[in-house]
């Protein structure tokens, strides 16, 4: 049983660090956002980016605190990040 307990908490302690590694992507992405120029043809959205990467930080966080309910409403991702004009 104690073999089984290491192998969970190897697991949440792998999967915060993924949400660690979100965090910081998060952080990038509002560096890159702020410094992007405007008005170009092709626009990225990262308001998209950083709503998904929030979406999959949230489902991280949500498993390694056992707290996802059966039945829950998963929202899909979007993955359209950028316009053409």
């Amino acid at each position: 049983m104690n073999s089984v307990n290491a192998d969970i908490d190897l697991e949440r302690n792998n999967l915060a660090k993924l949400v660690e590694e979100i965090d910081y992507l998060m952080t990038r992405v509002n560096d890159i956002q702020q410094d992007s120029p405007g008005n170009q043809r092709i626009t990225f959205h990262y308001d998209t980016l950083k709503n998904d990467l929030n979406l999959i930080r949230v489902g991280i966080n949500d498993h390694i605190n056992q707290s996802l309910k059966a039945g829950r409403d998963l929202r899909p991702l979007s993955g359209q990040y950028h316009d053409h004009q």
